[in-house]
């Protein structure tokens, strides 16, 4: 993180604090938006992992059908009973 950001933001809080503005940073509206904007970044991250799990359960259903069929094809050739697709 920036320091100069880190400096700005030290004085504003200073500056909320002499004005008498609220001693209690998180009640300000800057404090409201920095927690929108973290709760904002934490549905993101746990939509990212929603879909990156319907993802993972697609391929894992694809390759467990595949599997069956290949299974059920073989013995269908072992035992000679005819098979479709």
């Amino acid at each position: 993180m920036d320091s100069s950001f880190i400096l700005g933001a030290h004085v504003s809080v200073c500056l909320l604090d002499l004005q008498g503005l609220g001693g209690d940073y998180m009640s300000t509206s800057a404090g409201q938006r920095d927690r929108m904007l973290m709760a904002t970044q934490k549905l993101e991250q746990s939509n990212d992992l929603l879909k990156y799990g319907k993802e993972q359960l697609a391929q894992t259903e694809v390759r467990r059908r595949h599997s069956l069929h290949c299974k059920l094809y073989g013995l269908g050739r072992r035992y000679g009973i005819p098979t479709y697709g």
